[in-house]
């Protein structure tokens, strides 16, 4: 007697049967995985919702609305099968300034089904790290995604990074709203550094920095309150003071990552305090080390006068292109085309293009040089020294950029006709400091966004 399990077709059957329960099972997670997105919603005063959708970290951001589930399977699924797991991407990439950032992606809903708005109310988002600082975020993006909906980009360049769980709070001018929990995509393990006391000194050549107190300073009351740490610094030569040594650059960073112009968060044990220091324009020893124009003519409004001198002051290169006066300068797929003769209160570029012509216009306020550089080393600057036919003197430190070349704003004097200028390639010189926040200051309760 043959049983029936022990039936060719029964079992073929029972085969069929159990593969079909498993791909339903299968095919039910991933419909619900699939269309989960976290419950994360703050209800505003007009009865729309605040709903935050997504998270990313780095220094690169690609909004992706599927379940991390989702986004590990990819990694393994046949690719004939990857199209039933569905795209949340939102398309395009995103980068906010040169470090790494946390961007909390917010979509801003009404309605039911909803409906999403492209309009951001004026709200104010928040971290805080428990201790009393309070990281503020700037909303710098949006991106486009599926069903008309549309994310928000809200950017802290800096947070509590060491908690697992991070509490989002939102307000606005009439008060708190509600708070949000956000899992934090990248929470250690972080190094503890160890401060040392202050007074610091830091030896650079004959030159020694030296970081003798930090102190605390209030700029401001209410939700704009720019509370600040100022470290007082000084450089000496020989043990006296060196004043023509004059700061140009300094930020704090903590262990986790975290930088500020500003100030940190004081539950981190110690802060690291980065400067740049230079030698004052009036005061810069450039013999042998300057590029040298006699009797430049002034350019008027819209005016631009090619220049051909060169040199290799100190080794760097530099390469003259011309002197321009305050107008909007034009290029057509790259070549120079003309001006236009205004005063503009600010520099501001655009461009544009339809694939076959390209379109370039910069818009600058001052009198400006432009010139090529080659080898200067990283952190070093040009600066120019220069006085008009009147025998009165200018300095200018301002180097930007227009199109492949440098640019040097003049504050020139006004009715000059002439221009003698002198180029100077200038070497930093950098301390670094870490010390303790100091004990029992007011917290730090400022942008934590970009600069």
């Amino acid at each position: 007697m043959v049983m029936p399990w022990q039936d060719v077709g029964v079992r073929k059957w029972c085969a069929i049967g159990v593969v079909l329960v498993l791909v339903a099972g299968v095919a039910t997670v991933l419909f619900q995985v699939r269309n989960r997105v976290p419950n994360r919603l703050i209800r505003l005063r007009d009865g729309s919702v605040l709903t935050l959708r997504t998270t990313t970290f780095g220094r690169v951001h690609a909004p992706e609305l599927r379940h991390p589930l989702l986004l590990r399977m990819d990694t393994w699924t046949p690719a004939f099968l990857r199209r039933f797991l569905g795209s949340g991407t939102m398309g395009g990439t995103f980068q906010f300034g040169s470090g790494d950032c946390l961007v909390l992606w917010l979509a801003l809903e009404k309605g039911e089904p909803p409906t999403y708005q492209g309009a951001w109310p004026k709200l104010r988002l928040e971290l805080d790290d428990g201790h009393g600082t309070v990281y503020r975020g700037v909303q710098q993006a949006t991106c486009a995604g599926p069903q008309g909906m549309t994310l928000h980009g809200v950017i802290f360049e800096c947070f509590p990074r060491r908690h697992p769980v991070l509490t989002l709070h939102i307000s606005d001018e009439a008060g708190p709203l509600g708070e949000m929990t956000v899992d934090n995509p990248v929470h250690g393990p972080f190094p503890s550094w160890t401060p040392r006391p202050l007074p610091q000194s830091v030896t650079n050549g004959e030159i020694v920095f030296r970081l003798e107190t930090m102190e605390w300073k209030g700029g401001g009351a209410g939700i704009d309150r720019k509370d600040v740490f100022v470290p007082r610094l000084v450089a000496l030569r020989g043990g006296e003071p060196a004043p023509e040594w004059e700061i140009s650059v300094r930020h704090f960073e903590d262990a986790t990552g975290n930088a500020s112009s500003t100030g940190l968060s004081e539950s981190e044990p110690a802060w690291k305090l980065f400067t740049t220091w230079f030698e004052s324009p009036e005061s810069s020893q450039a013999e042998g080390r300057s590029l040298h124009l006699r009797k430049i003519p002034v350019p008027a409004l819209g005016q631009r006068l090619s220049l051909t001198e060169s040199g290799a002051p100190g080794g760097v290169g530099l390469t003259l292109a011309a002197i321009a006066g305050p107008g909007t300068y034009n290029w057509s797929n790259n070549v120079y085309v003309g001006s236009t003769a205004v005063n503009p209160g600010g520099d501001s570029s655009s461009s544009s293009s339809d694939g076959i012509v390209s379109q370039e216009s910069h818009t600058r306020s001052q009198l400006h040089l432009l010139f090529s550089v080659t080898n200067l080393p990283v952190g070093d600057r040009v600066i120019v020294r220069g006085q008009d036919d009147r025998g009165r003197r200018f300095t200018s430190v301002t180097l930007g950029s227009l199109r492949e070349l440098r640019t040097l704003n003049l504050p020139v004097p006004a009715g000059a006709q002439f221009l003698d200028l002198e180029l100077i390639p200038q070497s930093s010189r950098t301390a670094d400091f870490i010390f303790a926040p100091a004990p029992g200051t007011p917290p730090v309760k400022v942008k934590r966004g970009p600069d």
